[in-house]
Parts: structure tokens; C-alpha cells; sequence
């Protein structure tokens, strides 16, 4: 096979992180996945210590990315790819011929249109969806150096070297062991998933009330002592739900007087959590779980237009820090608190007499 491009979504639901981005720009090219998806991203997660916001949806505790029951979803060791004949540029293009999206983590220094390309050795994941053996070269998508999510191309040549510069002896498997594995997600055309009511009533009460869901889960994971959440194998003491607005709100505090710690991402993932939970109450309510009257589409626009303002403000403080735009941006996010508490109050009531 000359060639092969298979299919790519340029506007996931998420791309504050990119183990959420690259599940979700796969699944989202077909409508199937609304229902799975609508069921799921409702749990924020945050480390209750530290000065830095660290704001990230939970997901399933003890696999690092996305779980579908639309993905074939499949792990191995990176030099074990790398030891097939022909090198990891001939396992990857196999991979791609048979319908297979390919995860690697590289060193962004021989990536083109990265911010760290030919100046600084920075270990990243890159998702390759298609590859070109007349041009020699393979698409992938990821943030380029102006931060945008998009697609470009790079050359097999330096692909290789990218996959070689990751330098294994330097990744704490205590930490994560993720840049140690090649992950490969192939779209399950025949598969199929319903909406789960009963699921996203449970996870909305456990976001109310800040539990950790990790709780359910104790047949494959003992959450004692901390979450393991997202890769990250060291445990931490997190805090979930909206508890979180606690922590950002004390993040917003030390971000008066240290600026250095504002990461956009953090108000990123608030305003797409908010994007998403809008998302799922125009699901339920076009798809008749959720009555239309209850007004609750509309309320939680607002809601996620005012998170879409707080993101754009912390961007703005990271670019140039102001105290005065860090205290509105404080009560803004009180706000939200609020009025997102309320809102999904209504919501859980709805669903509980369905």
C-alpha cells in the first residue's frame, strides 16, 4: 500500500490534554459515539495540594487513556514495535494499512511545526493517522508552535528520530510509564453503545458531593491512599468534583502574587467540562431522557459562556498578570460555582424521577 489516511476530527469536544484530544478526534468522526460520549466526562479531578491548578476530567483509573467500546484498544512496549523488521516506521505504517491510529511519544526536537523543534529536547505524544510512502512521510495531529491543535506532516526519517531521541533511561516508572508504550486505537465500525442514564445520574452525585469515584471501581482498583488517575502511577491525594472549585479558587489567591504558576489549560479543561456537560443535557433532552421545559439548556448555556470568558481572561493574565483582572476573574469563577451547583441539582432531580 502506497498510501493511507484514515480519519481525523479537528474539533474534538476536548483538546486541553491530549490523551482526551486524540481518543475523542478518532471517535468523533462518526455520530455513533454520542451516546457513549454523553455518558461519560462528567467527574473533574484536581490535586487537593500544591499552588498549581492541575484541573483534568477523570477517567477509568487504571487504563491511562480514553475506554471506548468503539476503539479496539491495544498496548505494547515501544522496542518491542521498534524491533520488527523494518524498524518502527515500517510498524506504524502496518498499523495504519490495517485501519489502526498509532500513539508514540517522541522528542518534539525533529518534529517540524512544534514549538521545540530544533531548539529544545521535549518528549511529547504524537498521534499518526495516515503516511504518504511517495512523499515519504506520515500525518499527525497535535499542537503545533503557535498551540493550536492541527494536523502536519513529517518526513520517516525524522519520525525515526523522534521515536529513538525519547530517552527511557531519564522516565520514572514510579511516575508514569507512558512514553514506554506504543498505544494503537482502530474505530470498531460495527460496534455500538447506548446512552446510560443511570451511570450519568451517579456520576453527577458523585460530582456534587466531591466523591471519588475510583470507589466504584475497587474490583480492579484499590483507591485507597490517593488515584493513580491518567498514567500517573504515584499516588496523590486528589479532590473531585465540585470541590474543585475550592482549589482553583485558592490557585487564583497565589496566582496574585506568582503569576509564573498560571497555566491556561487548567481554565481550558473548566470551560470544555462546561462545553461538555452543555453537550449532554441538549443530548438528553433531544433524545427524551430529560424534559425540555425544565429550562435547563438554556441556563447552562450561560453558564458555559461565562466559562468561556473566565478561560480567555487567564489567558489574558498569562500573557500579562494584573491583579485586577485576577479578582474578577475570582468571582467569575464563584459564579460559575453557583450557578453550575443549582443547574445540576435540577438536573439529578430530573433524572431521578425519570
Amino acid at each position: 500500500m502506497a498510501a493511507k489516511t484514515l480519519p481525523i476530527h479537528l474539533q474534538p469536544p476536548i483538546t486541553g490534554y491530549l490523551h482526551h484530544a486524540y481518543s475523542l478526534s478518532i471517535l468523533a468522526n462518526h455520530q455513533a459515539y454520542l451516546p457513549w460520549f454523553c455518558s461519560q466526562y462528567i467527574q473533574l479531578i484536581a490535586p487537593r495540594q500544591g499552588v498549581e491548578g492541575g484541573l483534568n476530567f477523570y477517567i477509568h483509573p487504571v487504563h491511562p487513556l480514553v475506554l471506548s467500546p468503539l476503539l479496539d484498544i491495544q498496548w505494547m512496549n515501544r522496542e518491542i514495535a521498534a524491533r520488527t523488521r523494518g524498524g518502527i516506521v515500517a510498524f506504524v505504517k502496518d498499523a495504519l494499512a490495517a485501519a489502526y491510529y498509532v500513539e508514540v511519544f517522541a522528542d518534539e526536537f525533529y518534529i517540524p511545526h512544534r514549538k521545540s523543534y530544533q531548539r529544545a529536547h521535549f518528549v511529547h505524544d504524537v498521534l499518526v493517522f495516515g503516511f504518504d510512502d511517495k512523499m515519504g512521510s506520515f500525518d499527525i495531529i497535535g499542537f503545533d508552535e503557535r498551540g493550536n491543535y492541527t494536523t502536519s506532516k513529517i518526513g520517516f526519517s525524522a519520525f525515526e528520530k523522534a521515536f529513538n531521541g525519547v530517552d527511557l533511561s531519564a522516565v520514572d516508572s514510579h511516575v508514569s510509564n507512558w512514553p514506554t508504550k506504543v498505544w494503537l486505537a482502530k474505530y470498531l465500525a460495527g460496534a455500538g453503545c447506548d446512552f446510560d442514564p443511570i451511570c450519568v445520574l451517579e456520576q453527577l452525585r458523585d460530582y456534587l458531593s466531591g466523591s471519588n469515584p475510583a470507589a466504584r471501581l475497587r474490583l480492579l482498583h484499590n483507591p485507597a491512599g490517593g488515584d493513580a488517575n491518567v498514567g500517573i502511577r504515584r499516588r496523590v491525594e486528589n479532590i473531585y468534583g465540585v470541590q474543585v472549585y475550592k482549589k482553583l479558587d485558592f490557585h487564583l489567591g497565589v496566582l496574585l502574587h506568582n503569576p509564573r504558576f498560571c497555566n491556561p489549560t487548567t481554565w481550558r479543561i473548566l470551560w470544555e467540562h462546561k462545553k461538555c456537560m452543555g453537550m449532554r443535557i441538549r443530548f438528553m433532552e433531544d433524545s427524551g431522557y430529560l424534559d425540555s421545559s425544565c429550562g435547563l439548556r438554556g441556563e447552562y448555556r450561560k453558564i458555559e459562556e461565562s466559562a468561556a470568558v473566565l478561560h480567555r481572561m487567564m489567558f489574558k493574565f498569562a500573557c500579562r498578570p494584573a491583579a485586577s483582572l485576577g479578582l474578577r476573574a475570582a468571582l467569575r469563577l464563584r459564579e460559575i460555582a453557583g450557578r453550575e451547583s443549582a443547574a445540576l441539582e435540577r438536573l439529578v432531580a430530573g433524572l431521578g424521577r425519570g
